[in-house]
């Protein structure tokens, strides 16, 4: 469920959790330069407690030990311990803008310590079986690696240095 809020409000933040089902994450769009957290320890644990699967917010949160804590995932820009407003609606189930993404409602949002990704749904099945191409891939590159081998000999990375390169590395 997507959520613009207005500056510095996070009315529209609240009325969208009231609305959330299981299962749904929340992707919230600040306005630029946001200077108050629109989300906190209370949202993390009404949103836990109605089986949300997580909140990606552009902007602000406050709380984030109390957060940890509580368990519930929350992906933010910042941390503010200064208080939203609630008085401004601004819209919900519209496309936002999350740092360089654009996520539009019911796009497959995933989002971990490495960062954020949005699949349309209608694309869901392809990026499915192009991750699982990557994972095995890469998992045999790992087993390479503990056999011994380097990144450099896997992917022939040799064919890029010259002569004279490899020269100079050697008399150093």
């Amino acid at each position: 469920m997507t959520v613009e809020c207005a500056p510095g409000d996070n009315l529209t933040v609240h009325y969208a959790l009231h609305l959330a089902q299981p299962g749904d994450v929340l992707v919230v769009g600040g306005s630029p330069n946001c200077d108050v957290a629109l989300w906190g320890e209370l949202m993390s644990i009404s949103a836990q407690s109605k089986g949300l699967a997580g909140t990606i917010i552009d902007g602000p949160v406050r709380d984030p030990l109390e957060i940890r804590t509580v368990g519930y995932p929350v992906f933010c820009r910042d941390i503010n311990p200064c208080r939203a407003a609630k008085e401004a609606y601004g819209h919900i189930n519209v496309s936002v803008r999350i740092g360089t993404i654009s996520i539009s409602p019911k796009d497959f949002v995933l989002a971990d310590a490495n960062g954020i990704v949005s699949i349309p749904s209608a694309r869901a099945l392809e990026a499915a079986q192009v991750a699982s191409e990557v994972v095995r891939k890469e998992n045999e590159v790992k087993d390479q690696i503990l056999s011994g081998r380097t990144i450099f000999d896997i992917f022939n990375l040799e064919k890029y240095v010259t002569t004279s390169q490899r020269q100079a590395a050697k008399t150093k």
